[in-house]
C-alpha cells in the first residue's frame, strides 16, 4: 500500500501548490511589485478556495473506494485489508495537511518574485496538445464513438483473460509429495524415501533435501506411513543450468524413458504425460527434470507443489491440489468407479498435472471368517472365537502396574512379529467348553438340588482347538479410508494446473464433466483454490458495483448535477479499459490482486477529470463561451494533469517490474493501475473535452472555437 499511498497523498498538495503559484505570479504581474505577507496570504487563500472542492472531493473519492476492499473476507481480506487501511489513514492525514499546512507554507516561504513559466517539456506538451483538443472538440462525435469502441473492445478482450484466485508465488523451493501403496509400513517407506532423496540430491540445482514420513508425536500434520513430504531446497537461480541445458537434459531423459517403458508405461507415466503444455519458465523445467530423475525409483507416485502453497491448499479445502473434484454418494464401490471416470476425464484436459484419486483401497487386513458348522460340532459360539482373536490382536487389560504414585494398565497381546504371521494366528488355541462327567467317585453322596441325595459330578476341561480348525484366516486388501462430508460418503479426485490459468481449466473440466452420466444418488462438487476464486468473485460482484455507486454519489455531491457527475464518471470505464488492456499485453490472468487494482484505479481515474470540469465551470461562470472555456480550461489544466498522472504511475512502476519474493501478487495490481492511469489521462485530455462539448451544447448553445 505504500506506493499507492504516496501517489494519492501528494495529489491535493500538487493541485493546491500549482494553483497558488499561478495566482501569485498573476497578482505580482498585475501589481508590478512583490506582494506583502498579508497580500500573499489573501492570494493563497483565494487560490486554495478555487481548487478546494476538487481536492477535497477527489481525496474523499479515493478514500471511499477503498472501503469495499475492507469488506473482503477470507484469504483475500487478510492480503489486501492492510493495504486499504494504510491508504485510508495516510489520505486522511494528507487531506488535512493539504488544506492547512501546505497553503500556509506557500504563503510564508514564497517571498521572492514569482514568474509563472513552464519548463520546456510542459511547453512542448501544451504546444502539441492545443491543436489536439481543438480537433477533439470539433470532431467530438467521432472521438466519443472511438472511445466507446475502445471500451467495447476492452470488454471483449477482458472476457478472454484467464482467471485465478491469486498468482502463484515462487517460494524458491519445491515440496514433493511421495506416495506408496497403502500397505507400505514406516520402515519400508523410509528405505524407499532414501532412494528418492538420493535421486533428487544428485541434481546440481538442489542444495539439500529433507523429508517427513508418517505422523509425528505432535500430530499437527497427520499422514499415513506410506506418504512422505519431501522438501527440496534449491540453490540460488544464478547457480542453475541455463534453460537450454535443462531442455536438452529433459529431452535425453524422456527419450531414455520411451525406450525403457515402451512395452507398458506405468500409471504415473500416463498421468504425467497427459494434458501437458509446453514448459514455460526456468523453474517449471527444473520441476520436470526432477520428475524425470525420480521416475526410475520404483513403487512411488509423486505430486509437486511448494511448501507454503501445499499448506495453503490444505487449509482451504483439505486437499493439496489446486483443483479438487469431490464425488458424493452412498455406495462406496460405485463411488470408486465414478472417481476413476472423473480422473480419466481430467487427464484429457491440457494443463493438468499430478492428477490422482485419493487412496481409498489397498490396506491389508486380516480376515477371520468363522466356520459355523465346525463351531457347532465343538460346541463353540462365534463370540468364543471373537474373544480370543480380540485379545491376541488388540490386547486386553490383565492387571495394573504401579511405579511410585503412577499406575499403568498391563495389557496382554501377541508380539507384533507374531500378529503378522497367518500360520501363528491359525494355531491360536480356542478353549473348548466345559463338560460334566458322571460318577468320578461312585458312592460319594452329596445333596442334590432338589433336596435329595445324588452321586457327585465334577466339571472337566476338554482342552483346546486351533483357530484354523474352526475359522478361515486370510490376508486380503480392504478399504484404506472412508471419508464423509455433510453426512455423505466422499471420494476426492485432485490435480494441479500448470501452463494455464485456473479459471479456464475448471471451465473446460466442468463442460466435460457434464457429459458424464452419474449413477442415481451421486453428484460432483468442486473445491481447492477454485473454491476461493468462486467465493471472491461472488463477493466482488457486490463490492465493485457498490464502489461505483459511492463514486457517483460523491461526484453528485460535488457538482449538484447528475449530468456533470456522469460526465466525470465516464473516466472510470475508460480507466478500466486501460487496466484490462495492460493485463492482456503482459499476458497476466485476472486475479483478486488485479481486482483490487481495478477498485483502486476507479478512484484515481476520476481525479483529473474532476479538476478539469470544475475549472471549466469556473471559466463559464466568468462569462467565457462554451468552446472557449473548454479549450482554455483543458490547456490550463494540462500541467497539473501531467504532474499527477505520471507521479501516480511512477509509484507503481517498482511493483510492476518487481521480481523478488511476493512480486507475483504485486505485479497484476500495479499493471492495472498503470495501464488504467494512462487510458484515463487520455480520456481527461481528449475525450472529456469532446464529451463536455456535446453535453454542454445540448444544455445550452456553444460559443465560437476561435474565441479560445
Amino acid at each position: 500500500g505504500i506506493p499507492g499511498t504516496a501517489q494519492s497523498a501528494i495529489y491535493g498538495a500538487v493541485i493546491i501548490v500549482e494553483n497558488c503559484l499561478r495566482r501569485l505570479a498573476e497578482e505580482q504581474r498585475a501589481r508590478g511589485r512583490r506582494l506583502t505577507l498579508q497580500e500573499r496570504l489573501d492570494v493563497v487563500f483565494e487560490a486554495s478556495k478555487e481548487v478546494r472542492k476538487a481536492t477535497a472531493f477527489g481525496e474523499a473519492i479515493i478514500i471511499t473506494v477503498y472501503f469495499p476492499v475492507l469488506a473482503l473476507t477470507g484469504v483475500e481480506g487478510k492480503m489486501f485489508q492492510p493495504m486499504a487501511l494504510t491508504v485510508i489513514f495516510a489520505l486522511v492525514a494528507a487531506f488535512v495537511l493539504s488544506l492547512t499546512f501546505v497553503p500556509a507554507m506557500v504563503a510564508l516561504c514564497i517571498t521572492g518574485r514569482v514568474t509563472e513559466k513552464d519548463m520546456f517539456l510542459v511547453r512542448w506538451a501544451k504546444a502539441a496538445y492545443a491543436p489536439v483538443v481543438r480537433a477533439a472538440v470539433r470532431l467530438r462525435y467521432a472521438v466519443v464513438a472511438t472511445a466507446i469502441a475502445a471500451f467495447v473492445g476492452a470488454v471483449v478482450l477482458f472476457g478472454r483473460l484467464g482467471q485465478e484466485f491469486v498468482p502463484t508465488l515462487d517460494e524458491k523451493d519445491i515440496a514433493m509429495h511421495a506416495m506408496r501403496i497403502a500397505s507400505t509400513g514406516i520402515t519400508q517407506s523410509q528405505l524407499m524415501q532414501h532412494d528418492v532423496e538420493r535421486a533428487v540430491s544428485a541434481l546440481p540445482e538442489v542444495a539439500f533435501v529433507f523429508s517427513k514420513t508418517g505422523t509425528a508425536e505432535l500430530a499437527s500434520d497427520p499422514m499415513p506411513p506410506n506418504v512422505s513430504d519431501t522438501f527440496i531446497i534449491l540453490k540460488p537461480q544464478a547457480e542453475w543450468r541455463t534453460e537450454a541445458e535443462l531442455e536438452r537434459r529433459i529431452a535425453e531423459l524422456e527419450a531414455a524413458r520411451l525406450v525403457v517403458h515402451a512395452p507398458a508405461a506405468d500409471e504415473h507415466d500416463a498421468h504425467s504425460s497427459e494434458g501437458e503444455r509446453p514448459l514455460r519458465g526456468h523453474k517449471a523445467k527444473l520441476i520436470r527434470l526432477i520428475e524425470l530423475a525420480v521416475a526410475p525409483v520404483p513403487g512411488n507416485d509423486y505430486e509437486f507443489t511448494q511448501p507454503i502453497q501445499m499448506r495453503f491448499n490444505e487449509l482451504i479445502s483439505g486437499v493439496r491440489g489446486n483443483v479438487a473434484v469431490k464425488v458424493y454418494g452412498d455406495e462406496f464401490a460405485s463411488l470408486q468407479r465414478t472417481a476413476d471416470r472423473v480422473l480419466a476425464v481430467l487427464l484429457t484436459i491440457p494443463g493438468v498435472a499430478d492428477a490422482k484419486v485419493e487412496q481409498t483401497e489397498g490396506l491389508p487386513v486380516v480376515t477371520v471368517d468363522p466356520n459355523r458348522a465346525a463351531l457347532a460340532r465343538y460346541g463353540l459360539d462365534v463370540s468364543d472365537v471373537q474373544d480370543v482373536v480380540a485379545v491376541a490382536m488388540g490386547g486386553r487389560e490383565a492387571g495394573v502396574v504401579f511405579e511410585g504414585d503412577r499406575r499403568f494398565d498391563l495389557v496382554v497381546r501377541l508380539p507384533d512379529a507374531l500378529r503378522q504371521n497367518i500360520d501363528i494366528l491359525e494355531r491360536l488355541p480356542i478353549p473348548l467348553p466345559r463338560s460334566e462327567v458322571e460318577y468320578l467317585e461312585p458312592g460319594l453322596a452329596v445333596f442334590a438340588g432338589d433336596g435329595g441325595v445324588a452321586l457327585s459330578a465334577m466339571p472337566v476341561e476338554r482342552g483346546f482347538v486351533p483357530l484354523g480348525t474352526v475359522a478361515n484366516v486370510r490376508t486380503e486388501e480392504g478399504v484404506n479410508q472412508i471419508s464423509r462430508e455433510n453426512g455423505k460418503r466422499r471420494i476426492v479426485v485432485q490435480c494441479n494446473v500448470r501452463g494455464r490459468d485456473l479459471g479456464s481449466f475448471v471451465e473446460e473440466a466442468r463442460s466435460r464433466m457434464d457429459a458424464l452420466a452419474l449413477p442415481a444418488g451421486q453428484w460432483l462438487d468442486w473445491g481447492g483454490q477454485f473454491e476461493n476464486l468462486v467465493a471472491a468473485k461472488r463477493r466482488l460482484a457486490v463490492v465493485v458495483p457498490a464502489c461505483f455507486v459511492l463514486i457517483l454519489l460523491l461526484l453528485f455531491a460535488t457538482f449538484k448535477s447528475l449530468r456533470d457527475a456522469l460526465l466525470v464518471f465516464v473516466a472510470v470505464p475508460l480507466g478500466l479499459t486501460g487496466g484490462g488492456l495492460a493485463l492482456w499485453l503482459r499476458d497476466m490472468s485476472f486475479s483478486i490482486s488485479a481486482a483490487v487494482g481495478f477498485i483502486a484505479l476507479s478512484g484515481v481515474a476520476v481525479l483529473n477529470g474532476l479538476v478539469m470540469i470544475i475549472f471549466i465551470q469556473q471559466l463559464r461562470e466568468k462569462g467565457e463561451a462554451l468552446e472557449a472555456a473548454i479549450v482554455h480550461g483543458s490547456i490550463t489544466r494540462l500541467r497539473p494533469v501531467l504532474m499527477t498522472a505520471p507521479v501516480a504511475s511512477l509509484g507503481f512502476v517498482p511493483m510492476a517490474l518487481a521480481t523478488g519474493t511476493g512480486a507475483e501478487v504485486q505485479r497484476p495490481l500495479a499493471t492495472v493501475v498503470i495501464g488504467g492511469l494512462i487510458s484515463s489521462t487520455l480520456l481527461t485530455l481528449v475525450v472529456l473535452p469532446a464529451l463536455y462539448r456535446i453535453v454542454g451544447g445540448a444544455r445550452q448553445g456553444g460559443g465560437s472555437l476561435e474565441s479560445a
